[in-house]
């Protein structure tokens, strides 16, 4: 079984199993919050086994806070939390059905799911990695152009998100 781990930094013997993962169910790339009271985990997904993608919201003592299922079809790689907290961003690991991969950012006020730019590896070391500027105002990715890896910007004030 998969785990997440919690390490206290003071103290590096103080480490303890957070999470188990739920038989067959892969989850990874954790990031916390920005006050550091919850871990959001990225559930890959699996159709063969009819196991759906998302993210998982954990607090500090390994409950779920929340659950959030993707849209039918996407498979969530890596994740990020914006400095609002209000958006999470990902990438898609499989392609879709015009064989693309996708950032998505996900509105936790609105419960919405919007893609916003296709990309073109799935490969180490061009997996897309989404990240959020410090202001939360840009969307920074990976991406694979003519064989060499390139870092792309996402600005959102150019984004109509209702």
């Amino acid at each position: 079984m998969d785990r997440v781990w919690f390490w206290k930094l003071n103290n590096q013997n103080d480490a303890y199993n957070l999470f188990e993962h739920p038989e067959y169910t892969e989850m990874g790339h954790e990031v916390w919050n920005k006050d550091g009271t919850h871990v959001v985990i990225v559930q890959y997904g699996s159709p063969s086994r009819c196991i759906g993608s998302g993210f998982n919201i954990l607090n500090l003592e390994g409950e779920y806070v929340e659950q959030i299922e993707a849209p039918s079809g996407y498979y969530f790689s890596h994740v990020a939390v914006s400095p609002d907290e209000k958006f999470l961003v990902a990438d898609t690991f499989r392609p879709d059905e015009e064989d693309k991969r996708w950032i998505v950012l996900y509105s936790m006020e609105d419960e919405t799911f919007t893609k916003l730019a296709s990309y073109e590896s799935d490969n180490h070391p061009a997996h897309a990695h989404p990240f959020f500027s410090k202001s939360g105002n840009k969307i920074m990715y990976n991406n694979l152009v003519d064989g060499k890896i390139e870092l792309n910007e996402i600005d959102l004030r150019d984004i109509d998100l209702k």
